[in-house]
């Protein structure tokens, strides 16, 4: 592969320009081929999942009962660095003084 100066003598470039020109004057760029969506990893996907549940979670949390006894001790409840759920280390009663 070699440079060429001003792309002179290269077999089909003037054609080349001269379609590149007109479509960009006319507006018809011919992206049909082009593909309209990307994909997504499984990591992306997981994650904006987890991040669009944690919200949800937050706001059905701050309309309950239980947000407006707790807010006074704490107002940054639920707490993103404890979430552990039910059978993973905490039991239903230790959850009694939020009821």
């Amino acid at each position: 592969l070699d440079w060429t100066p001003g792309h002179i003598n290269i077999p089909g470039n003037e054609a080349t320009d001269e379609a590149a020109k007109r479509a960009a004057l006319e507006g018809r760029f011919g992206m049909t081929s082009v593909a309209t969506s990307l994909s997504y990893s499984k990591s992306t996907l997981v994650l904006t999942h987890a991040r669009l549940l944690q919200e949800t979670a937050k706001k059905e949390f701050k309309r309950s009962p239980r947000y407006q006894r707790i807010k006074d001790v704490d107002d940054s409840l639920p707490s993103p660095k404890f979430p552990l759920p039910l059978g993973k280390g905490l039991r239903a009663p230790d959850f009694a003084f939020l009821q």
